[in-house]
């Protein structure tokens, strides 16, 4: 665990893996009941399942990459989700099977400073991010959490900028406080490439606005909603 309702997981026997590196995100794809997952399981299979006990998956952003394993971070939230219910119970040799790994950070060639905006499911992207990208590019990162506790230490490098967003007693993806955040950060568009993800709505709005507002074109921007409040 490295922060309340954040765990670490490193998943090995990955001979040949290589991971693009970025937000190079993988489905992460866990047993039900009492039904296993076989050596040789694959997304068709996955696709094919008929029945109980189908086996629930969802995407994972790599926060770091060996030659054969892997580092993944996940929110837990009890039993609210079959893979945070999975994570809180993981032990040494649980089996899961990846499907990926697939990339989507893609700044112009003319980018000369980033933005990096999220809530707890994109502390992975942002962490690996800002660790990997170019050092001649400035970094903000706008993050939300629910408060100080819940920060966890990010990469050192030079030209970093972090905001730490307390949302308090808020349910996750309920309120304005990311938003109000974002839009309060003296950045403007030229030359800005802004990445983020969280609350589904939430990051629409902070798109829609960066839009309005800042005059960002969809080329400057990929920011996704890795989840939906209901």
């Amino acid at each position: 665990d490295i922060a309340p309702g954040l765990r670490e997981i490193t998943v090995s026997g990955l001979e040949g893996f290589e991971s693009p590196g970025f937000d190079a995100f993988v489905y992460v794809i866990v047993p039900q009941g009492d039904s296993a997952l076989p050596d040789d399981f694959k997304m068709a299979a996955l696709r094919a399942w008929k029945g109980p006990n189908r086996p629930a998956g969802a995407y994972y952003t790599i926060r770091r990459s060996r030659p054969d394993e892997l580092d993944l971070w996940f929110v837990l939230h009890g039993d609210d989700g079959p893979l945070s219910a999975w994570a809180a119970r993981a032990a040494p040799g649980d089996k899961l099977a990846l499907w990926g790994p697939r990339i989507a950070f893609a700044p112009p060639s003319d980018t000369r400073k980033l933005l990096l905006v999220g809530d707890e499911t994109a502390l992975p992207a942002i962490a690996a991010i800002i660790e990997q990208a170019a050092a001649s590019l400035p970094v903000t990162a706008v993050i939300e959490v629910a408060d100080k506790s819940r920060e966890v230490d990010l990469p050192s490098r030079r030209a970093l900028d972090v905001t730490w967003v307390h949302r308090g007693a808020a349910a996750p993806g309920s309120g304005r406080s990311l938003y109000d955040a974002v839009e309060q950060a003296e950045l403007n568009g030229d030359g800005l490439y802004v990445f983020g993800a969280a609350e589904s709505r939430r990051i629409g709005e902070v798109r829609r606005m960066l839009k309005r507002d800042r005059g960002l074109t969809l080329e400057q921007m990929h920011l996704t909603g890795y989840w939906r409040r209901r």
